[in-house]
């Protein structure tokens, strides 16, 4: 999904999942295509602590392996709410992804007024549902703009 050129993901960018579940994402972005900084937010205890050990795990192969070891400075899950999320790091994010297939209508609009809020222009933000119509009279502020949809081929396990 980074390597969609609609979502232009830079080589040494900074990539955010909000709501990251096990992490998967995140680690994918760091190894797969070279992400800076690589960040998930999950609310879910059990998922962040499953997401914790897993890339315990996988730290201690690589180095037992000898074939170096996760830069785990480039690679980190944070618990708590996505819309109430503190990270100052956010501004600075290229792309921001969101497994938001199952948030309802007023979900999408707090999530988007926060995004607007929170991201510097230019950002791109992968969204599996479409964000609310924008307010377009002179008065609202500036929106997420609707680029492309694209088709991903999408797995999720059951972590139990």
């Amino acid at each position: 999904l980074l390597s969609y050129p609609h979502v232009h993901f830079p080589r040494g960018g900074v990539f955010f999942d909000l709501g990251s579940g096990l992490g998967k994402f995140v680690v994918d972005a760091a190894i797969l295509v070279g992400a800076r900084r690589a960040v998930g937010v999950e609310l879910s205890s059990l998922r962040f602590n499953m997401g914790c050990a897993t890339f315990s795990k996988i730290e201690g192969t690589l180095r037992k392996s000898g074939k170096g070891s996760l830069d785990t400075r480039r690679i980190e899950l944070h618990r708590g709410d996505m819309l109430q999320t503190q990270l100052e790091e956010l501004q600075h994010a290229d792309v921001v992804y969101v497994a938001s297939l199952c948030f309802r209508p007023a979900m999408m609009k707090e999530l988007q007024n926060m995004l607007v809020r929170r991201l510097r222009a230019g950002t791109r933000v992968v969204s599996l549902r479409r964000f609310p119509q924008p307010d377009t009279s002179k008065e609202a502020p500036a929106n997420l703009n609707f680029v492309a949809k694209l088709r991903a081929v999408m797995d999720w396990n059951d972590p139990a």
